[in-house]
């Protein structure tokens, strides 16, 4: 089917996707949601990955090598926990050419739930060489036995508020039921829609420090792409 194009259906979406993966949703259309990018493209890149179907490697790949950060890191997350194990090739060859410090971060998370020994050697060069202070403490952790991928659900004590002020009064209507991702310290984008008075509220997180937010294109008129 369509990817979700309302907001709320965009957070329904999002929770099944980090509750249990969203066995309902067919492979294919995780796909098409993780390449047509948006809130809801990280969390389906990610069960994707999880999954990783034989049919869809190549756009696992592509997904992997794509435009969006926040995407590769996602598919990143799902393939640390895929039952294929050439996926630590995958994992280990994106982290020898990632450029962007927060993809490296998942990589090495993703990594860090692996068991092959394939895995050792990049932990090692992120340890030692990564410009990164983070990540060279993520590949010490990783290889002294942690598992660090992303906790799910969420289940943190934090609530977080946020309220969506136009910066001119004509757009005032756009503030209101924008669909947007929460990205917090770990990496893992939380898809999320403002109210209509433009309050944003995203519960169980961990940690408030440390977070940002993408908020997706606002609605023009006419207009039914997602």
């Amino acid at each position: 089917g369509p990817a979700a194009t309302l907001p709320l259906e965009v957070v329904a979406c999002g929770a099944s996707l980090l509750v249990d993966g969203a066995p309902g949703i067919s492979s294919t259309v995780l796909a098409r949601w993780a390449e047509a990018g948006g809130p809801l493209a990280p969390l389906a890149a990610m069960a994707l990955g999880t999954r990783d179907p034989a049919p869809l490697r190549g756009r696992l790949k592509a997904l992997l090598a794509g435009t969006d950060p926040v995407v590769r890191a996602h598919v990143a997350f799902g393939l640390g926990r895929s039952p294929e194990p050439d996926a630590v090739s995958l994992l280990a060859g994106a982290y020898r050419f990632e450029s962007e410090v927060g993809v490296r971060r998942a990589l090495l998370r993703a990594l860090s739930t692996r068991t092959e020994p394939e895995r050792l050697a990049v932990l090692r060069l992120a340890r030692d060489l990564d410009p990164d202070a983070e990540a060279r403490s993520l590949g010490r952790a990783a290889l002294g036995g942690h598992d660090l991928s992303p906790h799910l659900p969420p289940t943190g004590p934090e609530t977080l508020w946020l309220s969506l002020v136009p910066l001119h009064e004509a757009d005032s209507a756009r503030a209101a039921e924008r669909a947007a991702r929460v990205i917090r310290a770990d990496g893992l984008a939380l898809p999320a829609v403002a109210a209509a008075d433009g309050v944003l509220l995203l519960p169980g997180l961990d940690r408030v420090g440390d977070l940002s937010l993408q908020l997706a294109p606002a609605a023009v008129p006419g207009d039914a792409s997602p």
